[in-house]
């Protein structure tokens, strides 16, 4: 019976290994959650995936650039998985841990994931990134697709995170509030998205 079989399910569970995890032993329990990573219980690997993108960027541990290499490899394989639930953690992880080499898959998720929560995690991916990596590495990257989203994205919830996604990266606001995004405020998205969509335009044109 391992760590996970023997803390409650979901969140309840998800709450128990933190807490073991946030004593003297983390280093040990990072070490355990990297050995998970290749368990044949998908929904265990990707669960350890998640979690060991959370603990990683908080501290300081041996082989840490090892570790963050071999856990981004297993968010990349699970990133396409049929199970959309893992899809969405593995690309949220990814916003945790992900470097620039990692945008086209976040990219490819945004345009064309048939779930439209990978398609809003993906977006909103580009935006936990924005304190690690170069803005003008992020703006020149992702413009193309950001654009793209607010353009022809169906989804009301997904185009708004696009939006809150360029006024973090590019430093700009449009005028539309979180609780709106949250709200699924028609409006105020479209609103948004129109002001955002015009802004990314004239970027392109300038850069070209």
């Amino acid at each position: 019976m391992n760590l996970f079989s023997r803390i409650g399910k979901g969140r309840a569970r998800s709450a128990g290994i933190r807490r073991i995890l946030s004593g003297h032993h983390r280093y040990k329990g990072v070490l355990y959650l990297k050995s998970l990573l290749t368990s044949e219980d998908q929904y265990c690997a990707v669960e350890a995936a998640y979690l060991l993108a959370e603990l990683l960027p908080r501290g300081r541990y041996p082989n840490q650039e090892e570790l963050t290499g071999e856990l981004i490899k297993t968010l990349l394989i699970y990133a396409e998985s049929e199970v959309a639930e893992y899809r969405r953690n593995c690309l949220i992880a990814l916003g945790w841990v992900g470097t620039e080499h990692e945008i086209p898959t976040l990219e490819r998720h945004l345009r064309s994931d048939p779930d439209s929560l990978c398609r809003a995690w993906s977006a909103s991916a580009f935006l936990q990134m924005s304190g690690r990596l170069p803005n003008d590495i992020l703006r020149e990257k992702t413009c193309e697709a950001l654009a793209f989203c607010i353009e022809h994205e169906p989804d009301v919830f997904v185009r708004g995170v696009a939006v809150e996604t360029v006024q973090e990266i590019w430093n700009v606001k449009f005028g539309l509030r979180s609780s709106a995004v949250e709200a699924r405020d028609q409006k105020a998205v479209d609103r948004g998205a129109s002001r955002a969509l015009k802004y990314l335009n004239e970027e392109a044109k300038l850069n070209n």
